[in-house]
């Protein structure tokens, strides 16, 4: 009986160290997770900014070729 019970108990003392693992390697991922989408995110708004900053420049194009066909046809 009494080998029975110490078998019964490192058994569940694996179980529990298997389940804080677990849980151990699920918190680590979610946190790695998080890195990931904030560095996904940070890199998203600069290419926005990026973008911008050629719309603007391309508006700005436009508005001195027309500024300037203007001029040519007056």
């Amino acid at each position: 009986e009494l080998e029975r019970l110490e078998e019964e108990r490192k058994q569940m003392a694996a179980f529990r160290q298997k389940a804080e693992l677990g849980r151990f390697l699920r918190h680590q991922y979610n946190v790695q997770l998080n890195r990931r989408t904030q560095q996904i995110q940070e890199e998203l708004e600069a290419d926005k900014h990026i973008l911008q900053a050629l719309l603007e420049k391309e508006d700005e194009n436009q508005r001195m070729h027309l500024a300037k066909k203007e001029q040519a046809l007056a």
